[in-house]
Parts: C-alpha cells; sequence; structure tokens
C-alpha cells in the first residue's frame, strides 16, 4: 500500500511495453536469424571438429563441447609434433578395431561421456580414450590442403554468423559479457523476448517498486533501477566471462529491488497463488506470507539453479543473485549512512507489523469507492493529531477542523470481511473497531478512519496511564480524542466513553451512513 501514485514505476513499466511492442517482431526475427547462421556453423564443425573455432563461439557450446575441445586441440598439438609415433599408434587402432567398429565406439562414447559427466574419472577416461582413438585415425587420413581450405570455409561462416549477429537487437542494444558496453549495460533493462517474460518482469517490479519509490522518491527510485541492474550485469559476466551470448530482461534490476524491499520492508506481507495437482483434481488458492521469509527462499532457490545448471541455461542466475545481493547492500548503505533522512530530506519509515500499524486513513469517500492510504500516528496533543506515510507525506487534523466523532464496530467492507482491511490484533473487542474523526470546512468534509486494532497505546499514554486491558486503553485513547477535539460532536454514542457497549454495523457502508444521517452532512 502507498501513499501516493508511483510516477515513477509506472513510467519504468511503460517504457518497458512501449519497447516490448516496438522491439517485438524485430528482436524475434533477430534471434532466429542469428541462431540459424549459428546453426550452419555448429553443423559445420561437428562434421569437422579438428578445426579452430574462436573462443567467444565456443562459450555458447555445451561445457561437455568445450572440454571435448579442448582435449581435441591437445591431441593435435601431439599429432603434429609427433608424425612418426602418430603413424604407428593409427596404425595398431586399424588392425586392432577397425575403421567402421572404431567410429560406432567412439560415437557411444561421446554420448556415455556426455550423459554421465560428473560421475567417475575411470567412466570419462574410457570413453575419452574411444574417441581419441577415433579421432586421431579420421586426422591421419587428412590431405594438409584440405584441412587449410576446410579451416576457411569455417572462418567463412563464422564471420557470417558474426555480421547477422551484430545487426540483431539483442547484440546491439543487449548485454553480451565478452563485448560489455555502457549502452549494453543500460539498453538490455528495457528488452524482452517474450509476452511471459515481459509480465512477470512488470508484476515483480510494481510489487516492490512501488512500495520502495514510496519511501525513496521518483529520483532515487529510478536510479537504483539502473544502478542494480547494471550491478547484476556485472556479476552476469563475470560469472559468464568471455561469453558472446547476450543477455536481456530487466529480471537483474527487479531482483535488486527486492533485495532492497527485504532490508527495507522485511515485515510486509505478500500474497501468493498456488496451483497444483493431487490425485487428478486441481487445489489452487491464496496465502499470505511476509517478505523476510519468501524472498530469502527465492534467492536460495536461484543459488541452487545456478550452480546446477551454471552457464548452460538461458535464465541469468547469476544476474538474479547479484542484483539482489546489490540491492540489499544499497538499503544498508543508506540506513547506516542515514541517507534518507540527510540526503532525501525524509522522516526514515519505522516498518512494523501490519498488526501494529497505528492508522489507516480512508480518504476521499463516496458511497462503497474509496481510496485508501495508510499512515502512522506520531503525535496528538493540544495541537491536533498529526500522522504520517511511508513516504513521510504528513497530515494534520487541526482541532478546529474536525467537527464530529464517531466510533463502533463493523463486520464487513464492501461485503468482505473487515479483517482482511483491519488488524485483527489487539482491539478492544472483535471484529473491527472504528474511531472516525469527519473533518473539513466549507461544507464539504472527509472522513479519517482509525483502526483501534493498529493503536500502540503507549505512543500517546504516559506509562502510569496504561491500562492492563486493551479495551480500558481504547476508551482512554478515546478520551485524549475527546480533549484534543473538544469542539466536535460525539455521534450516537454520548456514554460511549462511560461504556463498553459500542455499536454493531454490519458493513461499513452502515457506518459512514450512520454517521451521514446523524451528522446532517455529505462526505466528499
Amino acid at each position: 500500500m502507498v501513499s501516493k501514485l508511483p510516477f515513477a514505476t509506472i513510467g519504468l513499466i511503460l517504457i518497458n511495453v512501449i519497447v516490448f511492442i516496438l522491439t517485438w517482431g524485430a528482436l524475434d526475427e533477430g534471434l532466429e536469424r542469428e541462431q540459424e547462421s549459428l546453426s550452419r556453423v555448429v553443423h559445420y564443425y561437428d562434421e569437422h571438429d579438428y578445426l579452430e573455432i574462436p573462443e567467444d563461439l565456443l562459450s555458447q557450446f555445451p561445457e561437455v563441447d568445450q572440454s571435448l575441445y579442448a582435449e581435441k586441440g591437445e591431441w593435435i598439438e601431439w599429432f603434429l609434433d609427433n608424425q612418426e609415433e602418430a603413424t604407428r599408434e593409427i596404425e595398431g587402432i586399424l588392425e586392432a578395431d577397425g575403421r567402421q567398429f572404431l567410429a560406432t565406439e567412439a560415437e557411444r562414447a561421446d554420448q556415455r561421456l556426455r550423459t554421465m559427466e560428473g560421475q567417475r574419472a575411470s567412466v570419462r577416461k574410457d570413453s575419452l580414450e574411444k574417441i581419441r582413438s577415433s579421432f586421431l585415425v579420421r586426422i591421419g587420413d587428412l590431405d594438409f590442403d584440405d584441412w587449410r581450405n576446410q579451416q576457411d570455409r569455417l572462418d567463412e561462416l563464422d564471420s557470417g554468423y558474426r555480421e547477422v549477429a551484430a545487426g540483431t537487437i539483442a547484440r546491439r542494444f543487449g548485454f553480451v559479457p565478452s563485448e560489455p558496453s555502457l549502452l549494453g549495460l543500460v539498453g538490455h533493462l528495457f528488452l524482452h523476448d517474450g509476452i511471459m517474460h515481459l509480465i512477470a518482469n512488470m508484476l515483480f517490479l510494481w510489487l516492490v517498486a512501488s512500495r520502495l519509490e514510496d519511501l525513496w522518491g521518483k529520483g532515487v527510485l529510478i536510479a537504483s533501477f539502473i544502478v542494480l541492474g547494471i550491478a547484476a550485469a556485472a556479476v552476469h559476466g563475470a560469472a559468464n566471462w568471455g561469453s558472446s551470448i547476450p543477455t536481456i530482461g530487466a529480471s537483474g534490476a527487479v531482483a535488486g529491488l527486492m533485495g532492497a524491499f527485504l532490508v527495507r520492508l522485511s515485515r510486509t506481507k505478500i500474497k501468493f497463488a498456488y496451483f497444483f495437482w493431487i490425485w487428478l483434481r486441481p487445489k489452487f488458492g491464496v496465502f499470505e506470507a511476509p517478505a523476510a521469509l519468501m524472498m530469502p527462499l527465492w534467492l536460495v532457490s536461484e543459488i541452487a539453479y545456478a550452480v546446477m545448471y551454471g552457464g548452460s541455461s538461458p535464465v541469468a542466475y547469476w544476474a538474479h543473485i547479484g542484483g539482489f545481493a546489490a540491492g540489499i547492500l544499497l538499503a544498508v548503505a543508506f540506513k547506516l549512512t542515514d541517507f534518507e533522512r540527510r540526503v532525501l530530506k525524509r522522516e526514515p519509515y519505522r516498518q512494523t507489523d501490519e498488526t501494529e500499524l497505528p492508522l489507516v486513513a480512508f480518504q476521499q469517500l463516496a458511497g462503497p469507492v474509496f481510496f485508501v492510504r495508510e499512515w502512522s500516528v506520531s503525535d496528538l496533543d493540544g495541537s491536533g493529531l498529526t500522522c504520517r506515510s511511508s513516504g513521510d507525506e504528513l497530515m494534520v487534523l487541526d482541532p478546529n477542523t474536525v467537527t464530529a466523532i464517531l466510533t463502533g464496530r463493523v463486520d464487513t467492507i464492501g461485503g468482505h470481511l473487515a479483517n482482511e482491511w483491519f488488524s485483527s490484533g489487539q482491539q478492544p473487542s472483535p471484529p473491527a473497531v472504528l474511531i472516525a474523526l469527519v473533518h473539513g470546512t466549507h461544507g464539504a468534509h472527509r472522513v479519517c478512519l482509525i483502526d483501534a486494532g493498529k493503536l500502540r497505546y503507549n505512543r500517546f499514554m504516559s506509562p502510569h496511564d496504561l491500562k492492563q486491558s486493551p479495551r480500558e486503553n481504547f476508551f482512554a485513547f478515546l478520551s485524549l480524542i475527546r480533549q484534543t477535539f473538544s469542539g466536535s460532536r460525539l455521534v450516537n454514542l454520548d456514554e460511549a466513553i462511560k461504556t463498553s457497549n459500542l455499536p454493531m454495523y454490519a458493513d461499513l457502508e452502515d457506518f459512514l451512513s450512520s454517521l451521514r444521517n446523524a451528522a446532517g452532512f455529505s462526505i466528499d
């Protein structure tokens, strides 16, 4: 819940959406042309695997192929340096196994190496011996002029691939670890290769950025998005050093904002939807969990995936991890340097549990539709009631502007249980106990609703005035309200301060209707 419209967050989302629309077809087309050109290079190399390929191109091959390429380089070097010994070994191999049998066994060994890589060294050694024998036989048959011509052909295909790749949007504006650029470091944050990729990133961007913008303001939020995105890309580049595969998407920057959110708003509860099957029966629903629990779990899963898949996954897990860590460091740095107070000139928002937020204000009430803003009471004295939003916005209810006070219990809000909106904490009596303060002048009135379940009475009363019972504290607080706004009417509750019989209303609208009818005014 935010105190004002998060224009910077909305702007970042709109930029991503607009860029996605403008680049949708061209981005996909460019990626397809690049993949087709790359496939021609890879196919030719597969048929002539004794040729040399550039290191940055090799980085796009699976790890097992990169390992085999290094082994084959050593075999070729040995073959060229030891011609006579190599010839004798090749003749012995052919005499023992035969050319066709050897080729078949080498293919099986290659498959075994791919499926069992990382297991016992003896399996890897046995597989490599089969592949080496077949490899030596093949290069032993080569004419060096043919070898040179084939290398020229592979280099020609590689040049064609690079020319195609250089013209794609992903490489011009994406982040390429082997060729980092400022344009790529920033541009990749606004490119997405699919609608689901865009929706997922924008959803999480909205969830975390809107709240952080409320705390830090527009400029700091935008700067943080870019800086954290660059930090995420840098970590991804370090983990995939030399890779020529372009990275696109805002997920690294979003992960960074998630890290900052964890430090800054760890107690915020987030709603999650779930769906799964049990014995062919679908199970779905929604649950709430605090950010302090779910975000670290998400980070652990990203680390696990990064370790398991390494650089073979199309998902930039290390960018997520790096961004998240950078976001934590940024928020901690803000806290240690008192950045919000010193530079932003904002009173740092002291986060509390949801059940402890002292005030919920519903303003601009019009029938069942109202705008929700969340505040915390910072002062209550003879000068009035002062409260502050999470974005440091002040609202002061002057004693001369409050004309009426109503309190009562409310069951539902718009047909939904009141405890979905209001606290289920230390209330005088369930389900929701509200104090309505009507304020305004010149015939225009607004209503501020205080949820008694979120009041922290020790903020307004001295220790010796605090009571044992929440009910007693509530009526003591109501007495302070009456003293502060002494010129206001206590609507329909002449005995409310002396008794515990608060009126019960079926819905918030009934509560407000009673307020309108009894006080004789309209609410803007």
